[in-house]
């Protein structure tokens, strides 16, 4: 799934960081290599029928499935039916579920390792916590797509980053994704951010040398 998500975010880079025109000529090259690769490297062509076989409930491959998602979402929302709004508290997981004693000890083992942050949000913060949640990551990302025209690239990589988190985080887990991805995250805002400021500062001085009696 890491592959998958790393080629979820340099899609999307690919999207924002390219004009149209430059977009379908970069897409169209990218899908000749990718199919060349894939015909001729036997490790892709595994990887891919690994990443295909999510969606196949029948797959003997080990990891999660749809049906497995489906099943996980069920028991979690089983457990919250009395605790929608605020969820059932943190760490009930971990600590009351006995995921810290490990996956046997699990009192229900329909949650299985509960692979996706949403559904754990959902568990231990509720409805509330995943607003929360969901308000941060699309507010970052609006503020990106809004001020894309001062720094093209830096929103673009701003946009790919959250995406392949969000990605990452809601079909494998978090696994400690989180501290390398706001801290990423934070160095694009914080450039574009003083771009923001440059680019106000030199409108400020072109109307001033178009019109020399406006004063500061």
């Amino acid at each position: 799934m890491g592959n998958f998500s790393c080629l979820i975010g340099v899609f999307v880079y690919v999207l924002f960081a390219f004009d149209l025109k430059k977009r379908t000529k970069y897409f169209a090259v990218c899908s000749l290599l990718g199919i060349i690769l894939f015909s001729s490297i036997p490790f892709l062509q595994e990887k891919v029928n690994d990443i295909l076989s999510i969606f196949d409930k029948n797959s003997s491959m080990s990891g999660s499935s749809i049906e497995m998602r489906v099943l996980q979402y069920t028991a979690v929302m089983n457990h919250v039916r009395d605790h929608f709004l605020l969820g059932r508290g943190l760490d009930y997981f971990f600590i009351d579920m006995g995921w810290s004693e490990g996956k046997q000890y699990l009192v229900d083992q329909d949650l299985f390792g509960l692979e996706g942050v949403l559904m754990n949000y959902l568990l231990e913060r509720g409805f509330l916590g995943i607003c929360f949640y969901l308000f941060f990551y699309v507010y970052v990302l609006c503020f990106f797509y809004k001020h894309k025209s001062v720094d093209k690239n830096i929103s673009a990589l701003g946009v790919s980053i959250l995406v392949t988190y969000l990605a990452f985080a809601n079909m494998t887990g978090e696994l400690n994704s989180v501290f390398p991805t706001l801290l990423i995250t934070g160095i694009c805002l914080k450039v574009l951010y003083m771009n923001i400021i440059c680019k106000k500062i030199r409108n400020k001085h072109e109307i001033q040398h178009r019109n020399p009696g406006i004063q500061s």
